[in-house]
């Protein structure tokens, strides 16, 4: 059974990750947050993206938004 991941996943995620942020203030929640909204979009536009380039695309973008 194949799961394929979409866009509004990583919408969901993104804004669970914010809300998060605003009842746990650990300040890093709301940059990955951010970072899943962003792959979101970028699924978006290459729907036929890979699971593990979403995922690598994720942890680039959450260390870049960190910093």
């Amino acid at each position: 059974m194949n799961f394929i991941f979409e866009p509004w996943h990583w919408f969901v995620l993104g804004v669970l990750l914010m809300i998060l942020e605003l009842i746990l203030p650990m300040f890093a929640a709301l940059w990955f947050g951010l970072a899943a909204m962003v792959v979101g979009i970028i699924v978006l536009l290459f729907p036929n993206m890979s699971f593990a380039a979403q995922i690598w695309l994720w942890i680039i973008l959450s260390i870049a938004c960190t910093v």
